[in-house]
Formats: structure tokens, sequence, C-alpha cells
């Protein structure tokens, strides 16, 4: 089925296995404008879920320009849905369920101005009370106290990440580590209920609770029929991202009849750090089956070359194995567009070989007799860390470079300061103003000449201009006033200046969607709360190699990706001080815990052991999937070793495991 038969198709609920570069975000947003603009559906009746507020924007501007544009051609009953787009449910899942939530707040025992926080020092202050509280002897001989309340709070964040409960099974207390996780079922469940107890006090919730709320809200037979008025479609993008409590919202939403659309790739999913999990996917795709859903498959890849191609679909269409354990890897072949080039040897392995000189020759050869042309090269690391060390190698060779950062602009500084700035004077007290002699503001008042008292004045004339016109005019005045923008000018601080004029049209958009001045500065405390919306802006210095980390470069392509360092050992540090999940319950890894006292490790650890290896080296086959496919001309693989060192080192290590073991002979 092509894709305009899969635009057209009515049936639901449905989901599409879309592999890279095919086309997956294009083909919802299609799909919406079909049924808005041919259907005549109100916008009102669909949602659209994604997972970054970036790519909520630009699916807005999509639509919103198709609509414009069947408009003028004469189709004049759009209209109202023009004036409507920006007010639809086009968001991220923690907007969609937020807007589910305040309406129905009270029904779940929450205030209905909610604060959203991640509550980081509410938990750990609950957190050693409880182990203080609970002192246990032998157990804090081999433990100290902080890393059993760092412990405690960690093992609530990662569950609750993953959208699971914690329940720690009674164990026999015959044994150390039998004793330890006896410990941790006795303080866990109180410190959950204090904690609970907490959020109601301070009137906040996580953003992992919003999910939480939303699904109680659904499976309330009372309220969801409220729910599900409202709605007739809903859009999952990127669901192979999701958690077991987001699949849960989903399949709720498909028990109701709402008509569900799904669109992900399971080799795609790379985010299993932050929570996501693709068996929670997989739970999803199986549920739309049983429910007599609609399967579609998305094979031509529009974006890289067809030399790429064939390699991509002969390298994974192998069985990987890790001491002879099969990896699984459900491998869909890409089909090349048809207007794709080929060219012969588009990937390349460079064994041993400087990357400054792969980088120059590269760039060289990409403008031939022109100068070189750095900002079409992608390198793309595994961990911050290589970035910053592949950076650095970069500028001490000359070669300009940039690195693509996924930092949230609600967690810069300079914003952060503005943030403060709007808080003091939309009605603060004495404490929100002297937050503001510790922010760039001042410091900018004060390299102009401008004395405290002064500064003092700026503020109460701020608070002013802020009563009478608003929050851009009085942000405006405070970045004359304080001379800020050219203290940013003079330090050389392009970052800021660049997240201060995005942060200006944030402001702006926002006004636009008739939120009041108030809403806005509400908006912007549960951003910097949470540290997980809106990447700040990439400062462009021009001609410049991009160097990020694939999860950040996820979504993006480039003209030529080299893939750094594809000989590093990639099980090396995988293992945390504790794991938990639904079916092992807790386990505990002795060699980070107390890795110097003669204890036996923990059976129970020990029996996963396995599991998480196999469990990490799958995503990694995820993220070399996902690293291969952003090329569009050229690949290049770099490996720090020569080849036969490299065969030296895999005759001698069965557990040695690398992107070059597994890819070195294509």
């Amino acid at each position: 089925m092509n894709n305009d038969e899969i635009i057209k198709n009515s049936h639901y609920p449905a989901y599409v296995v879309a592999s890279a570069g095919t086309g997956k975000t294009e083909l919802i947003a299609r799909k919406v404008e079909h049924l808005l603009i041919e259907e005549n559906v109100d916008i009102d009746k669909i949602a659209l879920i994604t997972f970054t507020n970036k790519a909520t924007a630009e699916t807005i501007e999509r639509i919103k320009g198709k609509l414009y544009q069947a408009w003028l051609n004469g189709n004049k009953s759009l209209r109202k849905q023009i004036d409507k787009i920006n007010l639809a449910k086009i968001s991220t899942i923690h907007v969609f369920c937020d807007n589910i939530v305040r309406e129905f707040a009270m029904e779940v025992g929450l205030c209905p101005n909610y604060a959203i926080s991640n509550l980081t020092l509410e938990k750990e202050k609950i957190a050693n009370d409880i182990i203080k509280d609970n002192y246990v002897e032998k157990i804090f001989e081999t433990i100290p106290m902080y890393k059993a309340t760092k412990m405690l709070v960690e093992i609530e964040e990662k569950a609750s990440d993953k959208g699971i409960d914690v329940i720690i099974d009674d164990c026999p207390k015959n044994a150390y580590w039998d004793s330890l996780r006896a410990y941790f079922g006795k303080i866990y469940p109180i410190y959950a209920e204090r904690l609970e107890q907490c959020k109601l006090e301070l009137g906040k919730i996580t953003l992992n609770d919003l999910i939480k709320y939303a699904v109680k809200l659904l499976r309330n037979k009372q309220i969801a029929p409220y729910i599900k008025n409202s709605l007739e479609y809903v859009f999952l993008d990127e669901a192979q991202d999701i958690n077991y409590l987001q699949a849960e919202l989903m399949k709720l939403l498909i028990d109701y009849r709402i008509k569900v659309f799904v669109v992900g790739d399971e080799k795609q999913s790379i985010y299993a750090f932050r929570g996501s999990d693709k068996k929670a996917f997989n739970q999803l795709i199986n549920y739309i089956n049983d429910n007599s859903g609609t399967k579609f498959e998305l094979t031509t890849n529009y974006r890289s070359d067809k030399f790429i191609i064939d390699k991509v679909n002969n390298l994974f269409s192998r069985q990987f194995r890790y001491k002879l354990q099969n990896l699984n890897f459900n491998n869909q072949e890409l089909v090349a567009a048809d207007n794709a080039t080929y060219t012969d040897k588009a990937i390349e392995i460079k064994f041993a070989g400087e990357l400054a000189e792969i980088v120059e020759n590269v760039a060289v050869n990409l403008e031939s007799g022109k100068s070189p042309c750095y900002n079409k090269i992608a390198i793309l690391c595994r961990t911050n860390r290589e970035v910053l060390r592949t950076y650095q190698e970069l500028l001490n060779y000359d070669i300009p470079a940039q690195i693509y950062i996924s930092k949230s602009i609600y967690q810069s500084k300079a914003i952060i300061d503005l943030c403060k700035l709007l808080n003091c004077i939309s009605g603060g007290g004495v404490l929100e103003k002297a937050e503001l002699f510790y922010t760039d503001l001042y410091l900018s008042a004060n390299a102009n000449g401008i004395t405290e008292k002064q500064f003092n004045e700026i503020v109460d004339n701020s608070t002013i201009t802020f009563k009478e016109n608003g929050i851009i005019s009085a942000l405006h005045e405070n970045f004359e006033n304080c001379n800020l923008l050219n203290y940013y000018l003079k330090t050389d601080n392009k970052q800021a200046l660049a997240n201060i004029q995005r942060f200006v049209e944030i402001l702006r958009d926002l006004s636009d969607d008739n939120m009041t001045d108030m809403e806005i500065i509400n908006y912007l405390n549960v951003m910097i709360a949470t540290g997980k919306d809106e990447n700040q802006p990439q400062v462009d210095i021009g001609n410049a190699v991009i160097v990020s980390t694939i999860h950040t470069f996820k979504g993006l392509a480039s003209d030529v990706v080299i893939i750094n360092e594809i000989d590093s050992n990639l099980i090396k540090g995988q293992y945390a001080d504790f794991y938990y999940d639904t079916q092992n319950g807790l386990s505990f890894n002795k060699n980070t815990l107390i890795p110097n006292l003669n204890i036996e490790n923990d059976s129970r650890f020990e029996s996963m052991k396995n599991k998480i290896i196999i469990d990490n080296l799958e995503e990694e086959l995820n993220i070399m999937y996902v690293m291969m496919t952003r090329a569009k001309k050229k690949l290049i693989l770099r490996s720090r070793k020569e080849l036969d060192k490299v065969k030296f080192h895999i005759s001698q290590t069965e557990n040695y495991a690398s992107y070059l073991r597994w890819i070195y002979k294509i």
C-alpha cells in the first residue's frame, strides 16, 4: 500500500512500521491534513502527540500552511480551522496529559492550579529523614547513608521513568543481600507515601505524574466519557519511545473507540536511559492487533545514497550474536527512492587514521576547487564525553567545529535569570528581589556603572511596566536599562544572545495563544522545573563540522556522516549500583556498590547479568542503525586501531563487542 492509500485509509486502530528516512512524520501530517481538508473533521477532535516541542512546532507550521493554501484555493470552510490551529491538540505527550488532568484535577485529588516540578530537593530530604529514622547498623557498616539515600530516590525515579510501580518482594533475611532487599522493601512504601503527601501539601506533581493521573482519569467510568467526547482521532509519532504507562494510556484510548494511529520503528528505540522501552511499544502494537488493527509499512528511504542503503540492508540482515546468544533486531529492508543516487564506495572504513585528516580530505572533496566545505559533515558519537574529546581534537588541528547540543533552553543561566526577574516583577517579595543580585542582569548593570540602589529602581520600574504594558515590554525595558545584550556581546556569549532571542519568540507565541501574562510565567516555571523541553537554538558559526551524540542528532541528517571510534568496547561501564524491574524485582551490583568488601555477589543480580548485557547490546544495535541511516551521500566509519589489531583482540577476547566487530566485513 502506497502513502496516498495509507493517508486515505479509514480503518482504526492502525500502526505504521516506518524505517529510517521513510518520511513517517510527514505521513502523519498529511493524514491530519487529509482529515481536515477532505473529510471536514473539526481540528478540535484531533490530537497529534509528539515527543519534542521542535516536532510539535514544525508540524503545526506545516499543517497551518497546507490549510492556508487550501483556503486560498477556494475552500473557505477552512477559515475556522485556520483560526484554531494554534490551540489545536498538537503537543508533546506530557502537554496532552496536562490538558486532561487540569480539567479534572479535583476528581483525582489535585489542586486545579498544581505546579509541575522535579521535586529534587524535597525527594532528597524525605529520603534522608527516612534513612536516619531507620538506621540499621549491619547495613550501614557496609553502605554509606548518603548512598542509601541516593538509591531510595533513584528506585522511585527510574521506575517512574519506565512507567512501572515499585513492589519490593519480602525476601528471607538469611543473607546480606536479602536483608538489604528487605530493608528497602520496608522503607520504600514509607518514602512513597511521604512523597505523595509532600506533593499534595505543595500543590506540585512531576511530569511522570501527568501520565499517571491521565490514565487514572481514563479508567474512571464516570469521567472517561467526557474525555472521549472531546476526541475522535489520536495520532502518536515516534511511538518506539514510549514507556509502559504511556502505552497503557494509548490502550485506554483504543478501548473507548477513539481512532488511534501509531507510527514508530522498534529499530530506532534508543532512549532506554530515560525510560522508554521497546517492549512497551510492542505491547501496544500487539494490543492494536488484538483489536482488529491494521498494519502498514514504510520502506522507501528518501534520504540516503543507494550504495549506503544496500550496505545497511546487507549488514542488518545478519544475525548478531554475543557469546553465541542471538541479539534481537527486527530488520526491515529499505528500498531506495527512484531518484536516489548510486555512488561507489559511499561507505568507507578508515583504520588508524587521524580524524582531522579524514575530515579535511572529505571537506576538500565535497566542493572541488573551492574552499573546504565543513558544514556538510556531521561526526556522531555515542557519549557526551566522546563529543567533547572529538570537538577538542578538531580544534587542535584548526578545523572549525560546532557541538550540537540538546540542553534545554530553560536550563540556561540567561533564561533562568530572566524568569527570576519575571517572578519578581509579577508579584514577588523580598526573597525574589534578593535573588536578582545573583543574576546576569545585575552583573551587566554593575559592569555599566549602575549601583545597587539604581538597580532596585530599575526593577521597581519594571514592575510598573509589567502591570501596564505586559511581559515583553517589561523585559525589553530591562534589557535596555541593565545593558544586558551589550554585556553578552562584550563577553562573547553568543549562546545567551541566541537563547534570549528565542525566549522572546516563545513569549510572543504564548501571547498569541491567548495566554495571560501570569499563565505564561507559570508555564515558564514549569519548563524550568522539568528542564525537558525546547532545545537551545544552535549558534551558527558558519562553515563548521557538527559534532553530536546520536541521541541529539536523531531525526536529522547530513551529507557526510562520520561515526567515530567504532572500535570502542560497547559494554564497559554498563552496570549500575542496582536494578529494578517488575519481573526480577530489586537486585544489587556488589562490584559498584561495595567493591572492596568480602561479601559474595547478589545471586539475583548475577542471574540477570547476561540479560542486562543483551538488552544493552540490542540498544547499541539500534544506535548503530540510527547512526548509519543519518548519512545522505557518504558514510565514514573510523577505527582508532588497525584492522589486524582489532582481529587479534577479537581472537583473544570473546566478550569484546564493538561496532567494528559487527561491521568491518561490509
